[in-house]
């Protein structure tokens, strides 16, 4: 048994050489001939190119800016945000959770529940 230099699960794999390598190696070898046709490494195959569906960003906010844009208090939005477990943020920018306009529509509408219900709770006494 030789120590430091064999393996015990057989010959060492070769990886294919790089594009880079490819073309060093065809400089050196063969000036008159032309490269090799070689496949970019980074590049999906074609079927599997994804398209960007839109140029703009997505518009993500703040529970913060919620309470602005509806109005409200951000102990109320943040109460509201708490509370539904499904109403959950899309993203988030360290801490901070992002929500979408569909979760600012929901909370709005929650927001409203709460309002109704209390209404007719004081209407009842």
């Amino acid at each position: 048994m030789r120590f430091g230099g064999g393996s015990l699960d057989g010959p060492k794999q070769r990886r294919p050489p790089t594009v880079v390598e490819q073309l060093l190696l065809w400089s050196d070898s063969d000036a008159d001939a032309s490269p090799p046709i070689v496949a970019p490494a980074n590049e999906p195959p074609p079927a599997l190119q994804l398209q960007p569906m839109d140029d703009s960003p997505p518009q993500l906010i703040t529970s913060g800016l919620i309470a602005v844009t509806l109005n409200e208090s951000a102990r109320r939005v943040r109460g509201v945000l708490a509370t539904r477990p499904d109403i959950k943020p899309a993203a988030f920018a360290g801490r901070t959770r992002l929500y979408t306009s569909a979760a600012v529509a929901r909370v709005r509408h929650e927001l409203n529940a709460i309002d109704a219900k209390r209404c007719r709770r004081e209407e009842m006494q």
